[in-house]
């Protein structure tokens, strides 16, 4: 069968904007204005070439609502994605106002920074020969290339001088998001370890599975059993909306458990006090 994708990928948009307009369970879509968030997306998605552009761009538009247990992906046993993924981030607004990609970041452990040879402020010329320009979709080029040779043309300057060519092997859009998560959860470790000065820990858990539970568990009792605390994020929003940081929990031993048990202090910069003894699905405020 034939699919129109520009016919496809609007109806897309619509029904996935649309159900969540009429099914989001906050009748403020968590302060965003969700005909705006239409206006924005509408024409971005329009202008997606790939099927896996379209839905990071949907991700994007879902992520507005600023709620947990979203998100947009493709339909079960359907096709995988066939674009490859080479590990580098560009700058948008020079990409906006220029056409040119200038490398921003290099993701740790991906084909980029395996290849050793690109760094922050470089920029993508080609790739395989195709040069990019304002008009050029990097994801067409990357097109059915996992695990496929790429030649990337690179430069320390935009006019191209001293261009070098620097080969990949491009993962699938998976491998990378699992790097970036990786990458992000090392950030986060490292500036509470700084900000702590070695006192506090910090662990996070993906998502609901069986794998992740046990990594969180080797993360809260192999890494961060000796420290004083763990950096908590009140992602449940059952206590009031604060910055990201503001919260820290404190584990309460419970007599007789093996492991860190369901009871925990959590304190606020401010010196509130808050006690849950079941793994934060309710709180008590603790008065001085």
């Amino acid at each position: 069968m034939d699919v129109d994708f520009s016919r496809e990928k609007m109806e897309v948009f619509r029904q996935g904007w649309s159900y969540l307009r009429d099914f989001f369970y906050d009748a403020d879509y968590h302060g965003a204005n969700w005909q705006a968030v239409r206006a924005e997306y509408e024409p971005l998605i329009e202008g997606s070439r790939t099927p896996d552009e379209m839905r990071r761009l949907l991700q994007l538009m879902v992520g507005e609502l600023n709620a947990s247990h979203l998100g947009a992906g493709a339909p079960p046993g359907g096709n995988p994605s066939t674009t490859g993924r080479i590990g580098l981030r560009f700058d948008r607004g020079e990409y906006e106002t220029s056409g040119r990609l200038r490398v921003t970041e290099v993701i740790a452990l991906s084909p980029a920074a395996i290849a050793g040879n690109i760094k922050a402020g470089d920029y993508l010329l080609a790739v395989d020969g195709r040069a990019i320009d304002a008009a050029t979709n990097v994801d067409e080029t990357l097109n059915y290339k996992i695990a496929r040779r790429v030649s990337l043309t690179v430069s320390s300057s935009a006019d191209g001088a001293g261009k070098r060519e620097v080969v990949v092997r491009p993962v699938n859009g998976a491998t990378e998001r699992g790097l970036m998560y990786r990458q992000w959860v090392e950030r986060n470790r490292q500036y509470v370890a700084k900000i702590s000065n070695g006192r506090l820990g910090y662990a996070h858990m993906f998502d609901m599975s069986s794998n992740s539970l046990a990594q969180l568990n080797i993360d809260l009792d192999a890494e961060n059993y000796a420290k004083d605390g763990v950096v908590f994020g009140n992602y449940e929003r059952v206590l009031p909306r604060k910055p990201r940081g503001y919260y820290h929990e404190y584990t309460v031993p419970t007599l007789g458990a093996h492991d860190r048990g369901a009871r925990r202090i959590i304190t606020g910069r401010a010196g509130e006090l808050y006690y849950t003894d079941d793994h934060y699905r309710t709180f008590k405020r603790i008065l001085e």
